[in-house]
């Protein structure tokens, strides 16, 4: 039987005891309908004709993993071995050793090899001292030479406490002769469940903490917002209380937020994130399967409601980061910078499912911005996400690269204030800064809008205008449709 079949069958099956499950539950009956029997009897064929023994999880699996990924291309389904850890990274923590990994670098003496972009601050990669360009060479005894990414990461992957042996080639080493590589070093690590960064700054100084003042512009901050967690409102709240005590409010002349490649995260996490700079307005309308509507708007209470905000977007901000940047510029309070946002406007909700299944994260709601505007990706629209009001193109290759240098500016170990590039008296992190800051053009382009309080004026002053006119066009509308059946 061809494979396609097969699965086909599987997922029938399981769609019949799932939905045999639902209608228990929903009408308290314990009697299942005959709706599915031809399916139950072609399980049983499968049983008695496939030419191989048939393992009922394996099909179960498939068939829910075929299900829903029919339904649409953000809801999911998680097998029990990862579920755990997606819920609680979703919540603000990472498993494993927190190794961010490169599968392009070369060695001239072992083939292909692996090279660490950097590992995340706070993790065991971080602690046991692995650096950025450190390249791994084997793992637990096994030579890496020849293996594909897939095969790597399984080797790298381990339950919590379970610990993996890294034959390293430090960043500083050389391939040497006859295949023996020099400064090479064995680095063992442990598999933990370590906090997950979500509010960062450009570098980390001397004393190992986030500088987020921008170059050549001591009045302009910048915050970067990795993923939306529950703690995420509150250490934002925390950076924002800190970069306006050091200089005060009247002499901070602007935020640049940075929100590109932001996966989002919870829906509730996002509004508390807008809502710090919103002291009026709509910030969201979530729309459930029955169209029943429920909104969310800012309160009076932020300090930082005025304070001048440009917010860099790309294709890779989604889900709660969208509702952030959406709402700060539906409500002329913001200017976007870079790219158009990826179109996940949808709200997911995990479900566990019964006899450790494993998880679906299943679509549940729409959202929509400016009461009625939507932000999920639909087949055959043309318009979806958030559109910045200045666009800026940056190249893949460009932007990998830039990933590159703030992850290795985010760990590696901050010299000494006295220690200076050799063409600058900055220090050697702050001159690195300044040399990203103008190779990422779409940061670039946005501090130098924050220094142009006149310029981000007259684009927010043309955002206000444009909402007034959409907002009557849609009263327009609901008039003419009123008059209508009124008619009728």
């Amino acid at each position: 039987m061809p494979k396609r079949n097969f699965i086909l069958i599987a997922i029938l099956l399981v769609a019949g005891v799932l939905l045999w499950v639902q209608r228990q539950n929903g009408n308290g009956s314990g009697t299942p309908t005959n709706e599915f029997e031809p399916v139950r009897r072609a399980y049983e064929v499968i049983h008695k004709s496939y030419f191989k023994p048939v393992d009922g999880l394996d099909l179960q699996q498939a068939a829910v993993r075929g299900m829903v990924g029919e339904l649409d291309e953000f809801s999911t389904y998680v097998s029990p071995e990862k579920a755990e850890a997606l819920t609680d990274r979703v919540m603000g923590q990472e498993h494993g050793l927190g190794l961010v990994l490169d599968f392009d670098g070369k060695l001239d003496f072992n083939g292909k090899t692996v090279t660490v972009v950097g590992p995340v601050y706070g993790s065991p990669a971080h602690r046991g001292g692995i650096v950025a360009g450190d390249r791994i060479l084997a793992i637990d005894g096994k030579a890496v030479s020849g293996l594909d990414e897939q095969a790597v990461r399984k080797l790298l992957t381990g339950k919590i406490g379970e610990e993996v042996t890294l034959r390293i080639l430090t960043a500083a080493g050389k391939p040497g002769k006859a295949g023996k590589p020099k400064n090479a070093k064995t680095v063992r690590l442990t598999h933990e469940a370590f906090a997950v960064e979500t509010v960062v700054g450009l570098y980390r100084d001397a004393k190992d903490r986030w500088v987020h003042q921008l170059p050549d512009s001591p009045s302009l901050y910048y915050i970067r917002i990795t993923e939306i967690c529950p703690q995420t409102p509150q250490k934002l709240r925390e950076v924002l209380r800190r970069c306006f005590s050091q200089r005060g409010e009247s002499a901070v002349r602007g935020l640049v937020l940075d929100l590109r490649g932001n996966p989002g995260g919870l829906l509730v996490d996002g509004v508390a994130v807008t809502d710090l700079f919103l002291s009026k307005g709509h910030i969201v309308t979530i729309a459930d399967r029955s169209e029943n509507r429920r909104g969310h708007n800012a309160h009076n209470d932020t300090p930082y409601a005025k304070v001048p905000l440009v917010v860099l977007v790309d294709e890779a901000t989604a889900s709660a980061a969208e509702i952030v940047a959406g709402a700060l510029a539906a409500n002329a309070r913001a200017v976007l910078v870079g790219q158009r946002t990826r179109g996940k406007g949808c709200v997911q909700t995990m479900i566990r499912l019964p006899d450790d299944l494993g998880q679906v994260n299943l679509t549940t709601a729409e959202f929509f911005i400016e009461q009625d505007v939507p932000i999920q990706r639909r087949a055959g629209r043309k318009s979806w996400g958030i559109e910045p009001q200045i666009p800026v193109a940056i190249p893949a290759e460009t932007r990998k690269q830039l990933d590159r240098r703030r992850i290795a500016m985010s760990v590696m170990p901050a010299p000494s204030e006295a220690e200076t590039d050799a063409t600058s008296k900055v220090p050697r992190k702050g001159f690195a800064a300044a040399v990203l800051v103008a190779d990422d053009a779409q940061l670039y382009r946005a501090a130098a809008l924050g220094q142009k309080p006149k310029e981000m004026a007259k684009i927010l002053k043309q955002m206000r205008t444009d909402i007034e006119a959409r907002q009557r066009l849609r009263e327009k509308k609901l008039q003419t449709k009123s008059r209508r059946r009124g008619e009728k």
